[in-house]
């Protein structure tokens, strides 16, 4: 809702596109403020549930590959999905080709110029290797942006959904406890798989003696991070 919000502030409600839409939660929540929604997404799996469970309408596989019309959207979210995808310089492409005069295109990723990264280095929760096949900067991110005719109007560099727990993972990961744990233990039980046969008790159990420790310094760091040094282990442009 707080997104709605960010993106009504720039345009009026009318067609938004997301691309990697996942299960559908945010372009359900688009619809109800009035937009109408179309998504993609490359898992058939993650798309069939989101046109079964919330009616959404969802391309399965590339944007480019569809040639939906130029100049048809007011709006574009790409969230935590650019640094996943092979041509994230013809998907820019296409956003421009695609968005109306005035149309919005707002992508959020991970900063390779972060703190979290500084600290955590190959322990960052963020850096996700090898499912990330780029890594941007938040530079790098608005100089391919501006390369694309598109205007860079705000910056946020804090996100409640990935800075605090983003911290919380990479100082778990960086004491030693095993990669990931906590985030495995938290995805749903679909999600979760055979990971589930390779957590030992005793990971567990140094997690949750961890928690209460890391958790404050991880709240602490995600408002320092855009406060002093100006970064954020996830922004949003």
């Amino acid at each position: 809702i707080r997104k709605r919000r960010r993106i009504n502030q720039f345009t009026k409600p009318g067609k938004i596109l997301d691309i990697g839409c996942g299960r559908g939660l945010f372009l359900d929540v688009m619809r109800r403020g009035g937009w109408s929604t179309v998504g993609t997404e490359l898992n058939e799996e993650t798309a069939s549930y989101a046109i079964k469970v919330y009616d959404l309408k969802i391309l399965s596989g590339d944007i480019i590959q569809h040639q939906l019309p130029a100049e048809s959207l007011n709006a574009i979210n790409i969230n935590q999905v650019l640094e996943h995808l092979k041509n994230p310089h013809e998907v820019i492409e296409e956003c421009h080709r695609l968005l109306r005069k005035g149309g919005v295109l707002i992508i959020s990723v991970p900063d390779l110029r972060s703190p979290q990264f500084t600290i955590g280095k190959e322990n960052w929760f963020l850096l996700d290797l090898p499912f990330h096949l780029f890594h941007f900067t938040e530079e790098g991110l608005s100089r391919l942006l501006q390369k694309n005719k598109f205007k860079v109007k705000r910056i946020k560099r804090f996100s409640l959904e990935y800075n605090p727990f983003g911290w919380l993972q990479t100082l778990l990961n960086i004491s030693g406890v095993r990669f990931n744990l906590l985030y495995d233990l938290l995805k749903t039980r679909e999600l979760r798989g055979k990971e589930m046969e390779s957590i030992k008790l005793t990971g567990i159990v140094a997690t949750l003696f961890l928690l209460p420790i890391y958790f404050p310094i991880a709240l602490v760091l995600s408002v320092l991070e855009p406060l002093l040094w100006k970064r954020g282990g996830s922004i949003e442009v």
